[in-house]
């Protein structure tokens, strides 16, 4: 439809009916708004991978170009002048500083430990009730990344030529363990806790399975006998040295 003065044109982009005068008609609008005009134009550097190309690229600089520049920067002390690392985060340690957990065994006090275990009381684990917590696509990525870093099960740092595959012998039943539970009052050997807050084991202190005697069994909760597969001959002499088997002379095994 057209007017006296303009004319009603339909938009390039949004095909919407709008009116347009004698002169946006003259400048060649096609466009209903801004919006539209940014979206039905082509970007002038759509396909290229480098738009912006520097008039000088693979020009050398000459020699009275290179004379100038060197008396410019003369005196001028450079930014990153004794800077090994070039820039330098906010975040990064300062040398000379002290930390502030410097010779602290533990850097937070029990009642601040105490305070953060009340604060976290009661709350929901964030993956509780998810079976697969990673997708498919990252559970393959992960096991390919496994497999090109130990690509048979004898590189594993952790294999024991199939300690853990050999079967418990008969007199390591349910009896004796849990006479070693009474004995060690069912609580962990190193952090005291017991079958109210996590799941005990029995541990061999000397990874033997046939070694079934009183001195060289202990309990064990799951976290800490996690971490005995690794470092064995340390955790070892640690439980070796350790004054805990006068409750158990006692036992008839």
């Amino acid at each position: 439809m057209s007017l006296k003065n303009g004319k009603t044109i339909q938009c390039k982009y949004c095909k919407k009916s709008f009116y347009l005068s004698r002169s946006q008609l003259m400048k060649g609008r096609q466009y209903c708004s801004i919006s539209c005009s940014k979206k039905g134009k082509p970007s002038w550097n759509k396909g290229l991978k480098n738009s912006q190309i520097a008039w000088n690229k693979g020009m050398p600089l000459s020699k009275e170009v290179k004379q100038k520049l060197s008396e410019k920067l003369k005196g001028r002390i450079a930014w990153n002048k004794n800077k090994k690392t070039g820039l330098i985060p906010k975040t990064a340690f300062k040398k000379g500083l002290i930390p502030w957990n410097k010779n602290k065994k533990a850097p937070y006090s029990p009642e601040t430990i105490e305070k953060m275990r009340q604060s976290f009381l009661g709350r929901p684990a964030w993956n509780k009730g998810i079976v697969n917590c990673f997708s498919e696509s990252t559970i393959e990525k992960l096991r390919q990344a496994w497999f090109r870093r130990y690509p048979n099960i004898e590189s594993h740092p952790r294999w024991q030529g199939g300690k853990s595959f050999e079967p418990y012998p008969i007199e390591f039943n349910k009896k004796l363990k849990r006479q070693i539970l009474q004995a060690f009052n069912y609580q962990c050997v190193t952090c005291h806790r017991g079958p109210a807050e996590i799941a005990l084991h029995i541990h061999h202190i000397d990874y033997d399975k046939n070694n079934n005697a009183p001195d060289n069994l202990i309990v064990l909760c799951n976290s800490c006998h996690t971490k005995t597969n690794t470092n064995r001959n340390y955790w070892e002499n640690y439980f070796s040295n350790m004054k805990i088997y006068n409750t158990l002379s006692s036992l008839s095994i």
